[in-house]
Parts: structure tokens; C-alpha cells; sequence
């Protein structure tokens, strides 16, 4: 079963990946927490190190990661290349998940959504790609997008430059249009935020154990 959480950064997604992780850990489920950058041919092969997400602790503009400044850029153009080298990566995902992720819940911090938003896909050989790799897309069982406001996510990220944020928060959006099957997840407020995300998992399980005909433990008894 895969797990996907998505979204700009400020937005929450690594923080409630991690949760989520956790979470199911003390249920006594099989899950791995897959950083989806670090997914690569040599990650599919080598041994599992056994070490999984870290502390959860929410983050404040008063602590944060140190990244620097990013400066406003224009979006990258898909080109043919590029398509080609995301179709590699959907067919190594794919053999991550068949011998990694085997018997077992992942949990993965980022997605193809996130890379997607780097693109605009205005041109005709672009939307041509677009659908290609929108065919070929590996399919999670559960995609959380989690989003918020650009003026919120500019108040907690202030080292980022505002107007690449808000492009990057428009861009999102643009994304959830073109992949109805991703949840959208509002996280303007932190309140709440718990009890939506749990009810989302635990539908999904149910969904997924339900097609294998198994009971899955109540995901709403872990506090």
C-alpha cells in the first residue's frame, strides 16, 4: 500500500508524512517512510537500514531548516529528455515499490505532483507529455496534497523568496486540477488538521484491505 504526501513548502507535508509513520508504526503495521528524492536504482537494491522518519515536531518561522534565500524563476520547459528521464523514474518507482515496499505500507515524503509543479505544460508537445506520463504515473493507494494560502506559507517560510512562493502556490493548485484522483488538504490552520488526515488513512485502509479481504486495526484508537 502506498502513501503519498505532497505540497509546497511551509505546508506541513514532511511533519504529517512523519506522523502518519509513526502512527501506523505503534499499530504494529509493516511501513517504511520512503523520502522520494532518494528513490534511485541503487536504493531498490541495497539492504533496508531499518531507519525510518524522525521527530514530528511541528516547525516555526523561529525554527526552521536554514535553507537560503530562493530567488523567483520561470517554469522549466518538458521537453522529450526530460519526459524520458520521468519515465525512468516511474519504472524505478515501480520496482521500489514490487521489492522494497512488498507486504508493507509506504509512507513517501513527495511525489511526481511536486516535480509536476515545476513545469507549465502550455505548449502542445508539452501537454502530449503531460498525458503520456499522466498514463504511466504510478498510482498511489492514498495522494495527500497538502496546501495553504501563499500569504500563510510566505508567514512561515520568510528565508524563501514571497514571489516564488506564490507562484509555487499557484502552481499546486494547477496540479490538483490535473490529477483529480490527489486529496486536497487545507492547512492554513493546524487545528483539526490531525483528525482530517487521520479519517483520510483510515479510509484508504479499509479500501485497501477491504479489496484483500482483511480487517485493518482501527486507526482512530492511536492517540
Amino acid at each position: 500500500m502506498l502513501i503519498t504526501f505532497s505540497g509546497i513548502v511551509g505546508s506541513g507535508k514532511s511533519t504529517n508524512a512523519k506522523r502518519a509513520y509513526h502512527r501506523l508504526k505503534e499499530m504494529g503495521y509493516p511501513v517504511e517512510y520512503v523520502r522520494f528524492r532518494f528513490v534511485n536504482l541503487k536504493s531498490v537494491l541495497k539492504p533496508h537500514s531499518g531507519r525510518g522518519a524522525g521527530k514530528t515536531g511541528r516547525q516555526t518561522p523561529n525554527k526552521q531548516n536554514g535553507m537560503t534565500s530562493l530567488r523567483a524563476h520561470r517554469p522549466r520547459k518538458m521537453t522529450l529528455v526530460r519526459c524520458l528521464g520521468y519515465l525512468w523514474r516511474m519504472l524505478v518507482f515501480r520496482l521500489f515499490v514490487a521489492i522494497r515496499l512488498r507486504g508493507k505500507i509506504g509512507i513517501c515524503d513527495r511525489f511526481f505532483y511536486d516535480n509536476f509543479t515545476h513545469y507549465a505544460f502550455t505548449t502542445t508537445p508539452e501537454k502530449v507529455y503531460l498525458k503520456l506520463l499522466k498514463s504511466l504515473l504510478p498510482q498511489p493507494d492514498l495522494a495527500l496534497m497538502l496546501v495553504a494560502s501563499a500569504d500563510k506559507i510566505i508567514e512561515r517560510r520568510k528565508q524563501y523568496d514571497p514571489h516564488y512562493l506564490a507562484r509555487m502556490t499557484k502552481n499546486y493548485l494547477k496540479v490538483l486540477r490535473e490529477f483529480p484522483n490527489v486529496t486536497m488538504v487545507r492547512t492554513d490552520e493546524f487545528e483539526g488538521l490531525d483528525a482530517t488526515i487521520d479519517t483520510h488513512i483510515r479510509e484508504a485502509l479499509k479500501n485497501f484491505m477491504g479489496q484483500r479481504k482483511a480487517q485493518p486495526r482501527d486507526y482512530a484508537t492511536v492517540k
